[in-house]
């Protein structure tokens, strides 16, 4: 008769490992500090000039790598008065003559033109992702695979 049908407890099994459990809520801004993240809320994939429809995988593919490389970074790095040239993050300029278009156009939220931001995807050949900063979220607002935002500036 085994242990169990004697009346007597089992032995306790030695336990594995557990897998970290959910990060809490609470615990979120405290793991995560003043990292970048990106948000896709506004994200606009019907501009005439930001379109990606056509861009093949490896397109997504660096975008990804790109945005988790960023993501790994403090915004204040990121946005410090001294443009890292290879970093390629920096203020959208809609005044400059180079711009193609001049403003994000979100109806009731022009406020978030002001904190217009760009990064580049690789050096040079894939182009930049646009968006807004608000705290510690950069908003994609479009992906310009083709440098269309300051167009000849591949």
């Amino acid at each position: 008769m085994n242990e169990v049908a004697r009346g007597k407890p089992r032995r306790k099994l030695r336990a594995e490992p557990s897998a970290p459990g959910p990060i809490k809520r609470d615990a979120a801004p405290d793991i995560l500090g003043p990292l970048l993240r990106f948000s896709f809320k506004f994200l606009d994939l019907n501009h005439e000039f930001f379109r990606c429809k056509d861009c093949e995988p490896l397109y997504f593919q660096r975008l990804l790598d790109r945005m988790k490389d960023l993501s790994g970074m403090p915004v204040a790095e990121l946005t410090n008065a001294r443009p890292n040239a290879a970093l390629r993050f920096h203020k959208i300029d809609w005044e400059s003559d180079r711009v193609s278009v001049k403003t994000f156009g979100i109806r009731g939220w022009e406020e978030y033109d002001q904190e217009a931001w760009q990064c580049s995807v690789s050096a040079n050949e894939h182009g930049r992702v646009h968006g807004f900063l608000v705290d510690n979220v950069f908003y994609v607002f479009w992906l310009d695979p083709e440098h269309r935002l300051y167009p000849g500036t591949k």
